[in-house]
């Protein structure tokens, strides 16, 4: 990742988190349109974490599995896709080819061999593929809600993800937050390795 690149993506997230903190009083008991904005927050915190931390690990991404970027290049359209709607744009994620491209790189996984060569590695940026997939999907489903074009299915899913995270006290394991909206683990949506240690810890 570029300096400056790095350095507008840091100041974009901070004025989005100087927003969300500049009235006196926190989101809450909101209507499900405004919940669906607040708990916005927390994705896009996950995603600018993990994407930062996957290209300053993988500058060059094309010596990567073609899996994982398919699901990057996935989870990229959406994440386009959220930004277009919230600017007012007549448009709408593709949240079903990014759940097909996040099952492909779960399966590829599960498929590999764990003495091969590349595990070690696959797995690392699996890990940050899939958090950011995940949480790009979660921002995708609150995007809808927050527009308007939700059915009740996605509504009365994000509202069990909303309630589940207002009733951690801890922070994310993964982005180390403790925001209400944010996806984690139940809340981050960080994913494990085989064996059950966290695929972003190398030891």
């Amino acid at each position: 990742m570029l300096p400056e690149h790095r350095s507008a993506s840091v100041d974009a997230k901070h004025d989005l988190m100087a927003t969300f903190t500049a009235t006196p009083y926190r989101p809450t008991g909101l209507a499900t349109t405004d919940r669906a904005l607040d708990s916005l927050v927390g994705p896009a915190r996950v995603v600018h974490v993990r994407h930062r931390d996957s290209l300053t690990e993988y500058s060059y991404l094309c010596a990567t599995e073609p899996v994982e970027r398919e699901l990057l290049s996935a989870t990229a359209d959406v994440l386009r896709d959220v930004s277009a709607m919230l600017s007012g744009e007549p448009r709408r994620p593709d949240v079903v080819r990014l759940n097909e491209r996040l099952a492909d790189s779960v399966a590829h996984l599960r498929h590999m061999q764990p003495d091969a060569l590349n595990y070690n590695d696959a797995v690392h940026l699996s890990f940050h593929a899939r958090t950011v997939a995940v949480a790009t999907m979660n921002a995708a489903n609150d995007a809808l809600i927050a527009t308007r074009q939700a059915d009740p299915d996605t509504i009365a899913s994000q509202r069990l993800r909303w309630r589940v995270a207002s009733r951690s006290a801890a922070p994310c394991p993964t982005s180390g937050a403790s925001w209400p909206g944010t996806p984690a683990c139940g809340r981050c949506g960080s994913s494990t390795a085989p064996g059950g240690d966290r695929a972003g810890r190398r030891g």
